[in-house]
C-alpha cells in the first residue's frame, strides 16, 4: 500500500522528541570542550550547520548578539540539522519510510533530527516526527510509546521487523570518536529515560478540546487513562490566539489547533517548527543544565571550597548567558515562554542548586577568620617574646647599674648623684616594659572576646 494513503491532506500531525545528552569523562583531562565536540562533528558530512537568524528575529538583541554564527567560539548555541543525504540513507525525510508502533495502527515518519549544542556541556537532539493523522488522541497515543526512547523499536511498516531503538538510532548519527562517549539523560537512572515532547494536532470536535488537550499535553493513551474536568489544571492552559490553544506541563508542550485557517496552515505551522521550537529548546536547556549540576554535585562536596567555587562559576554563566526574564516583546512568544518557565519550575530548581553553593560565602568567611586568627596568634607570640627580651634586657641593665652604684659608693666613700639617677632609670625601664606587656595582652583578650561574640 502506498504510504501516501496513510497521510491526510494538509496534516498538522507534527511532533518532536527531545533527548538530552553529554559526553562521559572520568577525569578533567578527558573532558571534551564544546569547540572540540563541534570540530569532530563537522569533520563528517552527516550534520549541516543551520542559521537561525530568521527564527531569532523576534528575540532581543542582547540575546541574539550571542547567537552569531560568525563567532562560533562565543556563540551561546549552535543548531545542526541532519543533512538531506544522511537522512535519505537512513530512510528518513518526506519521501522516507513509514514506521508503525507495535500492536497499534499508529504510523509515522521521521522527517529529520536537529542537534543543539550549547557552551555548557549539554546537547539536545530533537527528533522531528510526522504522524499519518493529526487527530490529538492519535498523536497522544503515539507519543505515549515513542517517548520511551530507550525501549521503543523503530519498525518499518513494510517489513514488520524490529530494527533498533530510538536511542540507538540517534547514537548512530555521530562519528565513532563521539558515539562511545555519548551519555543520554545523564540525570536519570538507566531504564527510566523519558523524552520531553512537543506536539501539534488538529481538534475536529471542538466541544471536546479540553479532554483531547489533556491527553495530548500529558502524552497519554486513552486505554488505561481517563479524563475528568477536575483533573484539568487551569494553569496548564494558555490561549495566545483564537485559532489554537497551548497545553503546558513540566514535561511536554502541546498545541491544539481549533480551526484550520490560512494563517495556521501557511504560517503558524512553519513557526511552530522554528520559532516555537527554539523557544522551547532554550528553556529545556536551562532545565537539563540544572539537573546535570545537581547530579554531578558529589556527596560531601558541599564542604570542598574549590568544588563550590567551580559550581558557583557554572551558575554565574547560567544566569548571565541563559536565564532571561524576557526574551521578546511579542506577546504570543513571551506569554508562552513564561508559562513554560513556570510549569518547569525553573526558579525552584535553581534554588535547590544554589542551596549548597550559598554556603560558599560563609565558608570563605570562616576560612579567612581562621587565617586571621592564626596570624594574630603568631604576632602575639612574637611580641610576647620581644617584650620578655626587653624586660630581661632592662633587668640586666638594672643589675649593671646597681653594681656600678655599689662600686662608686664603696670606692669613693660618698654618694655620687649620678648613681640614684641610674637606679631610677632602671626601674622606670622595668616598669614601662611590664606595663606594655600587660596592655598588649589586654588588647588581644578584648579583641578575641569581641570576635567570639559575633
Amino acid at each position: 500500500m502506498n504510504q501516501d494513503d496513510f497521510f491526510e491532506n494538509e496534516t498538522l500531525g507534527t511532533a518532536f522528541l527531545f533527548i538530552p545528552m553529554d559526553l562521559d569523562h572520568e577525569t578533567a583531562e578527558q573532558k571534551m570542550g564544546c569547540e572540540t565536540f563541534r570540530e569532530e562533528l563537522e569533520k563528517g558530512d552527516a550534520w549541516k550547520l543551520k542559521d537561525d537568524k530568521d527564527s531569532n528575529r523576534y528575540i532581543y538583541r542582547y540575546i541574539t548578539d550571542k547567537m552569531d554564527l560568525g563567532n562560533k567560539a562565543d556563540c551561546l548555541y549552535l543548531h545542526y540539522c541532519l543533512a538531506d543525504e544522511a537522512a535519505r540513507k537512513r530512510g528518513w525525510g518526506e519521501a522516507g519510510r513509514l514506521y508503525r508502533i507495535k500492536d497499534t495502527d499508529i504510523r509515522f515518519q521521521i522527517q529529520t533530527v536537529h542537534l543543539f549544542t550549547f557552551k555548557t556541556e549539554i546537547k539536545i537532539a530533537a527528533i522531528q516526527l510526522e504522524f499519518a493523522k493529526d487527530a490529538p488522541l492519535y498523536i497522544a497515543e503515539g507519543l505515549y510509546y515513542l517517548k520511551k526512547v530507550h525501549q521503543e523499536m523503530l519498525i518499518p511498516d513494510a517489513q514488520m521487523e524490529e530494527t533498533e531503538t530510538i536511542l540507538e538510532a540517534v547514537r548512530g548519527l555521530f562519528p565513532p570518536c563521539l558515539k562511545e562517549k555519548l551519555r543520554f539523560f545523564p540525570y536519570l537512572n538507566e531504564g527510566m529515560e523519558r523524552a520531553n515532547t512537543m506536539s501539534l494536532a488538529f481538534e475536529p470536535e471542538r466541544e471536546k478540546w479540553k479532554e483531547h488537550l489533556y491527553f495530548l499535553k500529558n502524552a497519554y493513551r486513552t486505554e488505561g487513562f481517563f479524563y475528568n474536568e477536575w483533573m484539568d489544571q487551569e494553569n496548564e492552559t494558555l490561549f495566545t490566539s483564537g485559532d489554537y490553544v497551548w497545553g503546558v506541563t513540566g514535561e511536554n508542550l502541546a498545541c491544539l489547533v481549533l480551526q484550520k485557517t490560512e494563517h495556521v496552515t501557511k504560517r503558524f505551522q512553519k513557526r511552530f517548527q522554528e520559532e516555537y521550537l527554539l523557544t522551547y529548546i532554550l528553556l529545556l536547556h536551562r532545565k537539563f543544565d540544572l539537573y546535570k549540576i545537581m547530579t554531578d554535585f558529589g556527596i560531601g562536596e558541599q564542604n570542598d571550597l574549590q568544588t563550590l567555587k567551580s559550581y558557583q562559576k557554572h551558575l554565574n554563566i547560567y544566569r548571565t548567558d541563559y536565564e532571561y526574564e524576557r526574551i521578546t516583546e511579542v506577546p504570543q512568544y513571551h506569554n508562552l515562554y513564561k508559562k513554560i518557565e513556570e510549569r518547569m519550575e525553573l526558579t525552584a530548581l535553581f534554588d535547590d542548586v544554589m542551596e549548597p553553593v550559598s554556603e560558599l560565602s560563609s565558608m570563605q568567611m570562616e576560612w579567612a577568620e581562621e587565617v586571621r586568627a592564626e596570624q594574630e596568634g603568631k604576632m602575639e607570640r612574637a611580641l610576647a617574646a620581644l617584650s620578655f627580651l626587653a624586660i630581661f634586657s632592662a633587668l640586666i641593665d638594672g643589675c649593671d647599674y646597681l653594681q656600678t652604684l655599689i662600686e662608686d659608693f664603696m670606692g669613693e666613700g660618698h654618694l655620687n648623684i649620678i648613681v640614684p639617677l641610674h637606679v631610677l632609670c632602671s626601674f622606670i625601664i622595668l616598669f614601662v616594659g611590664i606595663r606594655a606587656l600587660m596592655n598588649f595582652r589586654g588588647v588581644i583578650f578584648k579583641k578575641r572576646k569581641k570576635n567570639n561574640s559575633k
